[in-house]
This record gives structure tokens, C-alpha cells and sequence, in this order.
């Protein structure tokens, strides 16, 4: 039929309005979370249907993938929409509600497995990201790729640990065991997050994956951003309201299920021997130059707070030889 296109995975045809829906449905889940829901049923509103939606788009893109690698990181996604339900239903059956700096009153069990089932679905992006990241890195290039990333991971550690977790943990009383391990599993998370988008930007992504993986990108972003707003969260209840907490997890999901159905569209246009996009994402080789110029700053910012005795004059002396070596 017209109207139709084929999904050569699915073994069917569906609607070509199928490939819309995703866009539609995304717009019409942030709509109600910001304006027509209250903060309250947003998530047993939303959630349910977004995952459902990003199993169904994943495991359709994973059946149309015309390579078996693609395949596997689209079946890792699928098995990650699992992962967001079941820690959702951890958390909620542990007892984290409304006020999250107070875990007095919250299942120990429940909750680190909440925060467990959150750490490995940060695996299962970063192994979707490297195996839909075909670009190929060998000999000596795999070898610098790899100090790249280590550079950019440890100027993210740095930004994380100055902007977010040392204010946290100055100003919280480590009375309670679970924010020190939420702290940690958290951090753990994010520093994952960093190695896969930094791993992709370093090293460029192939045209015909381009538009999917830039979605994946921006979901792993926003993944990060989300769990800085549950850490702070944790600490001051002035910075937490539930629509905004909402707001944080369903985003990301979103750009996962576009990410989905671009896949899908262009698994549709390799099966009829369409061309896809032919424009690939270069290196961003500037990446791990900007991770050190951030973390030279923090340390600057940190000498001047502190006092420059003793540790203006070290700290300018590593920021020198940092450039310099860099500079080689």
C-alpha cells in the first residue's frame, strides 16, 4: 500500500505515520510534564509510556539492522529501557519520595538497587555508543584515542568534583550511608557517561550513523545533567521540586526513542538501496585541550579561594608544564 513502508525486521508492514509518532509522542509527554499534569502523575503517567515506547522502537530497529553489530547495541538498548523500568520500580518500592535529602525512612535493599540497575544501564549506553560508533581507530591512533579519553574523563572527574560533589559533601553530614554510596555510584555513572561521548566525539562518526548517534550523544548528556540534579537533590530540598526531577529523566528517554527511529529510517532506506546521509562527524580534536584548560582553571579558581600560599605557585607550575607537554 501506499501509505505503507516496510520494516523488513518487524517481517511486516506498518504505517508510515509510525515513524512520526515517536516525534509526536515526545512532544505531547514534555507538554504534560511542564503544563497539563501535575508533578505527581507525571510519573506513573509518563514513565510507563515512554519506556514502553523506547522498548518497542528499540527492539524494531534491532530486527531491521542490515549489520550484526548495530543489531547488538540496539538489543543492549532495548534491554536498557528494562533497566529504567526496573529502577524506577526500585526506587519507588524502597520509599524515595518527595523529599529525597531525607533517607531515613527508605529500604536500604530497594534503594541500592535502584542505584545498581541506574550504574548498569550507564554500561549498557556506553557499550551501544562504541558499538554503533564505526569509525575505524587502529595502530597508533587507538593508542592516542585512548590518552585522549583518559584526559577528558579526568577533567570531568575534576569539574564534577569541584562544581558538584565536594560542595555536596561539605555541607552534608555523612551520618546516613546511602548518600555516600548514592554519591559514589552516581559519580561512577557519570564518569561512564563522559567516556562514551567523549570516545565518539574523539573519534568521529560515520555518516550513515551519524543522526542516531548524535540522539545517543544527546541523551548520554542529559543522563549526566540528570543525575547532577538528583545529587544536588539529595543535599538541599530548595533545589528539588518533582516537576523538574521529572522534567530531567523523562528528556533523555525522549532522545532515545528518536535515536530508535532514525535507526529504523534508515535501516528502511539501506534495505531499498536509498543513499543516506552522506555528511560524517569529524573528530573533535580540540576535546581533550579544552578538558585540560577546565581543569587548569579549576585549579586556579581553587588557589585563589584557598589562599596562593602554598599552592598558587604549584599550581601555576603544573599548568606550564601541562601546556608544554601538551604543545609537543
Amino acid at each position: 500500500m501506499k501509505d505503507d513502508v516496510p520494516d523488513v525486521g518487524a517481517g511486516r508492514h506498518l504505517p508510515r505515520w509510525s515513524l512520526r509518532a515517536p516525534y509526536v509522542l515526545c512532544v505531547v509527554l514534555v507538554v504534560a510534564n511542564l503544563w497539563i499534569l501535575s508533578p505527581e502523575l507525571v510519573g506513573p503517567a509518563t514513565f510507563p509510556v515512554i519506556e514502553l515506547a523506547g522498548l518497542l522502537t528499540t527492539v524494531t530497529a534491532a530486527r531491521g539492522s542490515v549489520d550484526r553489530r548495530g543489531a547488538r547495541a540496539w538489543w543492549l538498548l532495548a534491554g536498557g529501557f528494562v533497566l529504567l523500568a526496573l529502577t524506577g520500580v526500585a526506587l519507588v518500592a524502597s520509599g524515595f519520595g518527595e523529599h529525597p535529602d531525607s533517607l531515613q525512612d527508605v529500604s536500604t535493599g530497594g534503594f541500592l538497587a535502584g542505584l545498581l540497575l541506574r550504574f548498569g544501564f550507564a554500561l549498557v549506553l556506553l557499550s551501544a555508543l562504541l558499538m554503533l560508533n564505526t569509525r575505524p581507530v587502529t595502530g597508533s591512533a587507538r593508542w592516542r584515542l585512548g590518552l585522549d579519553v583518559l584526559t577528558v574523563v579526568g577533567g570531568g572527574l575534576m569539574a564534577l568534583w569541584y562544581l558538584v560533589l565536594g560542595p555536596v559533601l561539605t555541607r552534608r553530614q555523612l551520618d546516613n550511608p546511602l548518600f555516600g554510596i548514592s554519591f559514589g555510584v552516581l559519580t561512577l555513572a557519570d564518569l561512564v557517561l563522559v567516556l562514551g561521548v567523549s570516545s565518539v566525539l574523539l573519534s568521529g562518526v560515520s555518516p550513515p550513523d551519524r543522526r542516531p548517534v548524535l540522539l545517543l550523544l544527546a541523551a548520554s548528556v542529559t543522563f549526566l545533567v540528570a543525575d547532577v540534579y538528583f545529587v544536588l537533590g539529595l543535599t538541599d530540598p530548595d533545589v528539588f521540586t518533582r516537576r523538574a526531577a521529572n522534567l530531567f529523566q523523562l528528556v533523555p528517554q525522549l532522545f532515545l526513542v528518536l535515536a530508535a527511529t532514525e535507526q529504523r529510517r534508515r535501516n528502511l532506506r539501506r534495505r531499498r538501496g536509498q543513499p543516506v546521509s552522506s555528511r560524517s562527524l569529524r573528530p573533535v580534536t580540540w576535546l581533550p585541550y579544552g578538558a585540560l584548560l577546565l581543569s587548569s582553571g579549576l585549579m586556579a579558581v581553587a588557589a585563589v579561594r584557598t589562599g596562593l600560599f602554598p599552592w598558587g605557585g604549584l599550581i601555576v607550575g603544573s599548568i606550564v608544564m601541562t601546556a608544554a607537554v601538551s604543545s609537543r
